[in-house]
């Protein structure tokens, strides 16, 4: 796969058209980028302990 996603159509009188639309390519970058942090937060979800509080969650202050 050729990145970015694209194909030119040429007719035999030379005139030339692009059928992939702009929108594609953000699209298929913008997929596997989002499988990496969704993967990357269920490993973390899954690695943390049951009741463990996300870092900087101190519960306020003057509590223990």
């Amino acid at each position: 796969m050729a990145l970015p996603v694209g194909v030119r159509c040429v007719t035999r009188d030379g005139t030339g058209t692009e059928p992939v639309p702009g929108r594609v390519n953000p699209v298929v970058l913008g997929g596997p980028a989002l499988l990496v942090l969704a993967l990357g937060s269920g490993t973390l979800a899954g690695v943390r302990p049951p009741g463990a509080r996300p870092a900087g969650e101190h519960g306020g202050v003057g509590r223990t």
